[in-house]
């Protein structure tokens, strides 16, 4: 584990960072906030699912 990091903190590029959430383009689950609670929702629901 040590050692991936280790690597792969050579392929970091800080500037693909920004913007770190896009801002919402104005329809609900694109981008922004409720992007990223849709996003929640369908990983939520994907292990509950993978659980029965």
């Amino acid at each position: 584990m040590v050692a991936f990091i280790a690597l792969g903190v050579f392929f970091i590029k800080p500037e693909n960072w920004h913007p770190f959430v896009p801002a919402n383009t104005g329809e609900f689950g694109h981008f922004g906030m409720s992007g990223i609670l849709r996003g929640a929702a369908v990983v939520f629901f994907a292990f509950i699912g993978a659980r029965r």
